[in-house]
């Protein structure tokens, strides 16, 4: 088996390394057995996660190396949801502070052609990097959607997106994996 299936296999059935704590009940997240076999069966249960398609691979490099660092997704995210949110951010006077990461790679100069509504409040940055992600990767498997939404909390409230793939939006992607890869590890 190569070192991608393992890492697949790992993503697939080894969900309580990258699950956010809000879908957990309180008895996982309280013992600290380093025997997780219980704790994933029980979410693969519980969540009804579908398998991958026979033989499936990733369609493109930018999806495989998101896949290849899928413990960065929530980092990934908010990045993005940052980068496409950093007008209300900064008009809101909003303390990027409390995330340096996300002050410095919002100062990037990118291009992107997403379409963002009006939004009255505060958006939540993870719900619009979590949907851009979705976007770019229309052919990604159900059992993949199922399990990156695992990474965020429970009840996250995806917004309606118009981000088609354009080279934009996928260097967009690309500047976040390669930002989270670098600077957030």
């Amino acid at each position: 088996m190569s070192i991608d299936n393992v890492h697949m296999i790992s993503i697939l059935y080894n969900p309580v390394h990258y699950i956010h704590r809000s879908f957990l009940p309180d008895f996982f997240i309280s013992n600290n057995s380093s025997d997780n076999m219980i704790a994933n069966s029980w979410i693969l249960n519980k969540y009804q996660l579908s398998t991958l398609p026979d033989m499936w691979k990733p369609s493109d490099v930018i999806l495989s190396s998101f896949i290849d660092n899928w413990h960065l997704a929530s980092v990934i995210a908010d990045l993005l949801g940052g980068y496409l949110l950093r007008s209300k951010l900064l008009s809101s006077k909003v303390d990027l502070t409390a995330v340096p990461y996300l002050s410095a790679f919002i100062s990037l100069p990118l291009i992107h052609s997403v379409i963002i509504s009006e939004i009255s409040g505060m958006p939540d940055i993870t719900s619009y990097g979590v949907a851009f992600i979705l976007s770019q990767f229309s052919d990604i498997p159900i059992a993949l959607q199922q399990r990156l939404l695992l990474c965020f909390p429970a009840g996250l409230s995806l917004p309606i997106l118009h981000a088609e793939r354009t080279m934009n939006n996928i260097n967009l992607l690309q500047m976040a994996l390669n930002y989270a890869k670098n600077t957030c590890q």
